[in-house]
């Protein structure tokens, strides 16, 4: 008689795999539940990141379409200044004061050169998050009245302050 645990079926009783299949099933949930849990993520990364740009996007487009109404009146001013025949310095002012009413303007600069006037305007909102649009236009002082010209149509945001704490950015360094 052989001593239990010294023969073949003692050998074979150690290498059973019988809780092999549950390892492997708890491995498989395991990896399953980790890959849901970063498919949620990602999609919640992905909806806040849509959601920003969707706001940016509204945003740069009521700018854009105050931008126009701007450049509309503007046009109004001097093509009626241009039919009722001002000087160029009664257009001027007639500009700088409708630019300096309006609620819209952020910024503007007006100045004079040899065939007309320059403008240079910030349509610009605060409650947009720093989007405006920077138009650059021409007042050409010709014969026949005077007319605008585009010389610059920008999307606009505010330089981020050095100084800022909202911002932690990575000097390098630590």
């Amino acid at each position: 008689m052989k001593p239990v645990g010294h023969g073949r079926v003692g050998r074979n009783h150690w290498r059973s795999r019988k809780g092999a299949a549950s390892v492997l099933i708890v491995l498989l949930i395991v990896v399953l539940i980790f890959f849901g849990v970063l498919a949620l993520v990602t999609a919640a990364a992905d909806q806040r990141l849509a959601s920003r740009r969707a706001d940016w996007n509204r945003q740069y487009y009521q700018a854009d379409s105050l931008a126009e109404y701007v450049y509309a009146s503007l046009d109004e001013i001097v093509r009626t200044s241009g039919q009722s025949g001002q000087s160029g310095e009664n257009l001027q002012r007639d500009l700088s004061d409708w630019l300096a009413a309006d609620p819209a303007i952020g910024d503007f600069s007006l100045s004079r050169q040899n065939d007309g006037l320059m403008l240079h305007v910030l349509v610009y909102q605060p409650e947009w998050s720093g989007q405006g649009i920077q138009l650059t236009i021409k007042v050409l002082t010709v014969e026949t009245g005077a007319k605008l010209r585009i010389m610059g149509w920008q999307q606009w945001q505010p330089p981020i302050p050095e100084d800022d704490s909202a911002f932690d950015r990575w000097e390098g360094t630590d």
